[in-house]
């Protein structure tokens, strides 16, 4: 079994004979747990550990990693099995994704591994209740140790913190066999213009969708119906106004008498179908064929809008 698996290290990894990216991801899970004083989380008993500090970008690694925890040593090792969550983005999260942790907790038989981003996202029920609360360990040693073990040499300083401002993933574009210092350099800062210019986009794409989203709200504002020909939707409530509009011009022509016009109407519905915006269009139309004091009449009426719940103009 040993020598099919050629484990080479002290440690044995799934992930250690994968990608440099994987071989980091499982490096940093181990020492954060190891250094933080909770190695539990490396044995099969069941344990909540919350792991925070852990950039968006770089969760499906460390989520696909903690999966494939190998525990024991060189000579007695097996999978942890253990259960992760990725929380380092709250707002896609599923309702009530605390409470569900906390009651698969209550019953868990095997590890469960949380993965956060600042300590502020931590509930506080859930730090309150895990065995550990641990802050991702320092990336800039493990990333050291594997450009020597790949590339043969000891990165300085200044280029270890580039490739620390890297996604995980994307080091398996740097970290190749045989490849120089200043290969890694100019790779590592030409994938940091990339990754920014995408950044960029994104920032600019959200702002144009909620400039998007307020604009119809204010186009809606500006361009509303002003005459009731132009209003849809209102039914039998617009032929009655166009009825009315044609009987008062009638009656302004003398061809119609007073007592021959229709002389109430009510208006029903709940708030938002339109009432008021009807009542002001049929006062804008009444003035233009009727006498002043009615068309003031109306449009006073009108004016009650959603208030007046029950009715929205009445002609008497």
């Amino acid at each position: 079994m040993r020598k099919r698996l050629d484990f080479d290290e002290p440690s044995a990894s799934i992930a250690g004979r994968l990608t440099p990216s994987a071989r980091l991801c499982d490096e940093l899970l181990r020492a954060t747990f190891v250094r933080g004083g909770f190695a539990q989380a490396l044995e099969r008993e069941a344990s909540l550990v919350v792991v925070h500090g852990i950039r968006p970008v770089d969760a499906a690694a460390l989520h696909l990693s903690a999966q494939q925890l190998i525990g024991g040593d060189d000579e007695d090792f097996f999978q942890v099995d253990a259960k992760v969550y990725d929380w380092t983005d709250p707002g896609s999260q599923r309702p009530n994704y605390v409470e569900r942790l906390v009651l698969e907790a209550s019953v868990a038989t095997r590890p469960m591994i949380v993965l956060c981003g600042p300590r502020s996202q931590v509930p506080a029920v859930v730090a309150t209740i895990a065995d550990a609360v641990l802050t991702l360990a320092d990336r800039r040693e493990p990333i050291a140790a594997c450009v020597e073990r790949v590339a043969g040499f000891r990165p300085d300083d200044a280029l270890v913190a580039r490739l620390a401002h890297l996604p995980l993933t994307h080091l398996n574009l740097v970290l190749r066999p045989g490849v120089t210092g200043e290969r890694m350099r100019t790779v590592a800062r030409r994938l940091r213009r990339v990754i920014d210019m995408g950044n960029d986009r994104k920032g600019k794409a959200k702002d144009e969708r909620r400039v998007t989203a307020k604009t119809p709200v204010a186009v809606a504002a500006d361009h509303r119906p002003n005459r009731l020909e132009d209003m849809p939707g209102m039914g039998e409530a617009r032929s009655w106004g166009l009825s009315l509009a044609a009987d008062l011009a009638r009656y302004r022509a003398k061809t119609l008498t007073w007592g021959d016009i229709e002389n109430g109407a009510v208006l029903f519905g709940p708030p938002g179908t339109g009432k008021t915006l009807f009542a002001k269009a049929l006062a804008r139309i009444v003035r233009r064929a009727a006498p002043v004091a009615l068309g003031r009449r109306l449009a006073g009426q009108g004016s009650f809008g959603g208030h007046a719940e029950g009715h929205a103009g009445s002609l008497r």
